[in-house]
């Protein structure tokens, strides 16, 4: 009985953390444009897309702690101005000098997910490449989000769209959405969630933007349980809560 109760416990872990945890995508949005959503890059490793980023400065981009976790900056290859990532030559690319995470970043309980990154070169800003400001206060409930990606559109979906997509969703409070994920996990200040019945960022739009409607960064995509289930929001880490940190990255 003892290891009947253990193994259930194991598939219930690896329901959530095995199929959720890992990147999120755009589910219920629609196609866009670079140079609609310009401050939008993409992160290569090994010349596979893995997750989405913003840039903040013209050599910094800001994206997920895991997407950087256990990985080498000789590794990845950030890439903007690009639409269609089956034309990301025509993109600017540049390799990584350094990248940071929090040490307070903890792979289980995402906490602190977010990571920075510093190009061997700035990027050439112009009109499909542009820097995103950052959200000095936290998106209240209700706050309308833009969020972007290349991520997959469904459950169960192996590799993304090559196609750059864009949803937008209302913020739902923080109190709300733990009580959601409770039985699972805990949440905690840093994290911010949005959430719309048959809409979510759910695998391969890690890492990207949540833009308030003033055009400022107000999360990043981290992770979520499923894809666009109404009962399980999907879960940002909050500008505000790790802005700090941002800057001291972006002053190195």
């Amino acid at each position: 009985m003892k290891l009947s109760y253990q193994l259930a416990f194991l598939l219930l872990i690896h329901e959530f953390y095995g199929t959720t945890v890992a990147q999120l995508r755009i589910v219920g949005g629609k196609k866009t444009t670079i140079s609609k959503r310009p401050g939008t890059l993409a992160l290569t490793r090994s010349g596979k897309y893995v997750c989405a980023a913003t840039l903040i400065t013209p050599q910094h981009t800001l994206t997920a702690a895991h997407c950087l976790y256990r990985v080498r900056p000789d590794q990845i290859i950030v890439i903007a101005g690009v639409t269609d990532l089956r034309y990301r030559r025509s993109g600017q690319r540049r390799r990584v000098e350094r990248m940071w995470y929090p040490r307070a970043y903890n792979p289980t309980t995402k906490t602190r997910d977010v990571g920075v990154i510093k190009m061997v070169r700035p990027m050439v800003l112009g009109p499909n490449v542009a820097i995103i400001p950052l959200a000095a206060t936290r998106a209240r409930a209700g706050t309308l989000i833009n969020v972007s990606g290349w991520g997959t559109l469904r459950d169960g979906q192996q590799n993304g769209v090559n196609i750059l997509r864009t949803v937008t969703l209302p913020v739902v409070s923080l109190r709300r959405c733990a009580k959601k994920y409770r039985k699972f996990l805990r949440l905690t200040n840093t994290m911010m969630c949005a959430a719309s019945r048959g809409r979510d960022a759910c695998a391969g739009d890690s890492g990207g933007p949540a833009i308030n409607s003033n055009g400022e960064q107000v999360g990043i995509v981290s992770f979520g349980r499923g894809c666009a289930q109404p009962e399980f929001p999907g879960v940002y880490t909050d500008i505000r809560s790790v802005l700090p940190f941002i800057r001291r990255c972006m002053a190195r």
